[in-house]
């Protein structure tokens, strides 16, 4: 999640002299590693700005050269004119988008989304246009995933056939088209190499959370998505129904399977590897004791 660079355009006016552009850049707590000094009207230095804004959406704002509702309204539009507006055009540089609880409901372009820093301890996907900010998993679901990701590995570096696993990750993006989702766990199998960034995962897994809102996030809106970008499988480990979904795209062909508790999952993706959901389901089962 760099740096994004704008060109702005060129302006014969000027609406701000150098002094005042000091003092918004003081009162919106805009961070300058160079000092700004008064200039009259029109002749900023040349150098290039780097600015940080302390608040993502006012940061969002001013660079999309939108309205942004309260203090910040038709102050920070003056306030990107008083940067830009020079016969020659100069370029502004900003730092990546800073991401936390309090950016839920943003509007963000997929590659803004990609190049943001989020704050640790929460989970970000770009719906819609939408930045959607939820918590974390619990335990109950991350106890499980880390043991499916420590399976997988086994099997990758001890079976005779582990070759055919390329990696897996937890928490990982996956590209929908211009949203991003969040994954509990990508696998990518068969392609004998890493994968490329944004390549989309062989197998994506969700352990199901509570809540309605949760289901049928999990069992039906990435199940469209996922297998509309060309996952071949995507495994749904629901530790209250106690089950295991699986869902399949081959072929053009769409199947669903659906694995009890008792039983044992074996892809053909992975020859040899199989998902003991006994195992998994009892270790989410501990920490609800």
């Amino acid at each position: 999640m760099g740096s994004l660079v704008g060109e702005p355009p060129c302006w014969d006016t000027y609406p701000l002299a150098g002094g005042d552009l000091k003092k918004l850049l003081e009162v919106r707590k805009v961070v300058c590693p160079r000092s700004l000094t008064a200039h009259p009207a029109g002749e900023l230095p040349e150098e290039r700005l780097v600015l940080t804004w302390s608040q993502p959406a006012f940061q969002h704002g001013v660079r999309k050269n939108r309205r942004i509702p309260g203090e910040t309204g038709v102050e920070s539009i003056v306030f990107l004119n008083a940067m830009i507006q020079r016969k020659r055009t100069m370029s502004v540089e900003t730092l990546p988008l800073q991401l936390g609880p309090d950016a839920n409901g943003m509007l963000l372009t997929p590659e803004e989304f990609d190049v943001a820093e989020g704050e640790p301890g929460w989970r970000y996907e770009l719906i819609r246009g939408v930045l959607i900010v939820t918590p974390p998993p619990q335990e109950q679901e991350r106890d499980p995933n880390e043991e499916l990701g420590h399976l997988l590995r086994t099997y990758q570096e001890q079976h005779a056939q582990g070759a055919s696993l390329d990696k897996t990750l937890s928490e990982h993006d996956i590209h929908v088209g211009d949203d991003r989702r969040r994954a509990d766990r990508a696998i990518w199998a068969g392609l004998g190499r890493l994968p490329k960034r944004g390549e989309s995962p062989t197998i994506a897994v969700e352990f199901v959370s509570r809540g309605r809102r949760n289901r049928q996030r999990d069992y039906r809106e990435k199940r469209d998505e996922y297998l509309k970008v060309g996952i071949q499988e995507y495994w749904i480990i629901d530790r209250f129904h106690r089950t295991m979904t699986i869902h399949t795209k081959r072929n053009g062909i769409y199947e669903t399977k659906v694995v009890s508790e008792l039983e044992s999952y074996a892809t053909p993706l992975l020859p040899g590897f199989e998902v003991p959901l006994a195992r998994l389901f009892a270790l989410a089962d501990a920490w609800d004791q």
